[in-house]
């Protein structure tokens, strides 16, 4: 596990891949088996850790971090 990877929680680290890979809410919440309200709320807190501007700089740095 890299230092970017330890930086984000275990419970989203399946989403930051997925969103890393240009996938919209509601096909995140289908592969991961979430409500789309919990997807909305990680894709946040997610934002809110990595220091996003929204969401197109989020997954890029997802994709950037997580490869």
């Amino acid at each position: 596990m890299n230092e970017a990877e330890e930086s984000i929680p275990d419970r989203l680290l399946p989403l930051a891949r997925l969103l890393g890979n240009g996938l919209e809410n509601d096909e995140i919440a289908g592969e991961l088996g979430l409500a789309q309200h919990t997807v909305e709320n990680y894709v946040s807190e997610l934002r809110e850790l990595l220091g996003a501007r929204g969401r197109t700089d989020l997954a890029f740095k997802c994709m950037k971090l997580l490869g």
